[in-house]
């Protein structure tokens, strides 16, 4: 792993909030928000619940992340009706 990525995620312990809203879940409603920060060529997927902060996946930003989303959706219960 990418000695830049480790960088990354610890930092999210100060600022959770500085990567961007995944797209596809911006506008979902729930008690937690997943957020991306890129280091190229690889996205890190994080969700924030309160104080808390989760690393969901490190995934290579050149795959199908419809896809990728979909297995989110099911994993995470936030599959839109």
């Amino acid at each position: 792993m990418s000695p830049r990525i480790d960088v990354t995620a610890r930092s999210l312990r100060r600022f959770p909030r500085r990567g961007r809203r995944v797209p596809k879940l911006a506008g979902h409603q729930a008690d937690f928000e997943i957020r991306e920060s890129v280091v190229a060529p690889w996205r890190l997927i994080y969700r924030i619940e309160g104080e808390r902060v989760t690393i969901i996946g490190v995934v290579d930003s050149r795959m199908d992340m419809h896809e990728w989303l979909d297995c989110l959706h099911l994993r995470f219960g936030t599959k839109e009706s």
